[in-house]
Formats: C-alpha cells, sequence, structure tokens
C-alpha cells in the first residue's frame, strides 16, 4: 500500500514571505508584506472531505502608531494597528479571493516584556459551493504575550 502525495509540498518548504517596513516617524510606520504558503504534505485520504488544504499567495498592507508613555509607570505604549490584505486561494486549479481589513489595539506593559492585543477582522471569501457568491466574516482576536521575566530564577547572594 503506497499513500499518493500529488498536489502536495515537500515538507521542508512551508511558507515564504518577504516584507518591507517603511518609518514614517519613530513611533509610526507603513509596512507591506508578500506571502507564498504552500500546502500541508498530507496524503489525500487523510483530508477531511478529501479537500486538500490550498496554496496561498497573498499581499497584505499596513501601518501602526505607537503612543509612548513618557512617565513612569505601569504601562509603556499603546499601539494603534490596522491593515488590509487579499489572498488568492488555489486549491489544485480552482483559485477563490479571500480579501479583508482589520483594526487593532494593543497594551505593551512592565517593561515592553508584557503585552495584550484585541483586534477586529472584517472580509469576505469567494465560496467554494456557490460560484459567483462571497461569504462575508468578522471575528474578533485577543492575544496575551508575556516576556521571560515571569519564568527567570532570582539569584540570591
Amino acid at each position: 500500500y503506497t499513500n499518493s502525495f500529488i498536489n502536495t509540498s515537500d515538507p521542508i518548504l512551508s511558507e515564504v514571505g518577504i516584507g518591507y517596513l517603511y518609518k514614517i516617524k519613530n513611533n509610526s510606520a507603513i509596512i507591506m508584506e508578500l506571502y507564498k504558503k504552500y500546502p500541508l504534505n498530507i496524503p489525500e485520504n487523510a483530508s477531511l472531505f478529501n479537500v486538500l488544504p490550498p496554496e496561498e499567495n497573498s499581499i497584505h498592507l499596513g501601518s501602526f502608531y505607537q503612543i509612548k508613555n513618557t512617565r513612569v509607570g505601569l504601562w509603556n505604549s499603546v499601539n494603534i494597528r490596522g491593515g488590509a490584505y487579499l489572498k488568492e486561494l488555489d486549491f489544485t486549479g480552482d483559485k477563490f479571493l479571500d480579501y479583508g481589513a482589520t483594526i487593532g489595539i494593543g497594551l505593551e506593559y512592565f517593561s515592553n516584556s508584557q503585552s495584550i492585543d484585541f483586534a477586529f477582522r472584517a472580509g469576505k471569501k469567494e465560496s467554494r459551493i456557490a460560484n459567483g457568491e462571497y461569504e462575508k466574516y468578522i471575528s474578533f482576536h485577543f492575544g496575551f504575550t508575556t516576556g521571560e521575566k515571569w519564568f527567570m530564577k532570582s539569584r540570591r547572594k
């Protein structure tokens, strides 16, 4: 018995990306990124509903503005972010578009080693089932990043 790995990628390379950040000032910038994601290397009989993951080509444009706390305090900065994206999903020759926009806000605290982020994303994705129709979606994201300071062992002298 052999598994067929047709239309799947080599497991060594799964994603390639390149980006450019243009700083407007010390606290703001514009960003552009290009990505190519290859499908997962799985046999067709292991995929859900016999649909392999798509190959993705995408472009992302965004910007951010950082408000720094000049006084000594608990928080260090507030980050405001926004962007837009366009993805082309290639399901073995059948190509579908996915595009949308995001906005977010984040708070960095404890000497920039911790952060809390909130984001909102809205977009449209071309339907694989109904030709010419688009599925609208919205999503909310919450992120919490912790630095290594919580896990460092303090030394006693």
